[in-house]
């Protein structure tokens, strides 16, 4: 059912620790460990699958490469404006600006 991939390791450990925390023995082990065997085969395959949409999610939502140098630069001069303009404030107004977007506060 795994292919020789280690989550049948996995599978086969969950499946006896399900084994041990049974109260009582079941009435057909075999059919039991089957099919015990088999959910816990298919909660591995929706994790995986979880796991791989969400990777994707992310890796889609990340650019493609860094910025240019051109972009840097052109970004950082931005905020050196936005810096001299908030320091360029009367002191009531650069106060509240700067503790609420700086200080988070």
């Amino acid at each position: 059912m795994v292919r020789g991939r280690p989550s049948g390791e996995d599978a086969v450990q969950d499946a006896w620790l399900a084994g041990l925390l049974q109260r009582e023995a079941p009435r057909n082990p075999v059919a039991w460990l089957a099919a015990t065997t088999r959910r816990i085969l298919a909660r591995f395959g929706r994790t995986d699958r979880r796991r791989t949409d969400r990777e994707t999610k992310v890796a889609l939502a990340k650019p493609a490469g860094a910025p240019s140098a051109a972009a840097v630069w052109e970004r950082e001069n931005l905020r050196r404006e936005i810096v001299a303009a908030v320091l360029a404030l009367d002191e009531p107004f650069r106060d509240v600006v700067l503790l609420r977007y700086w200080e988070a506060l």
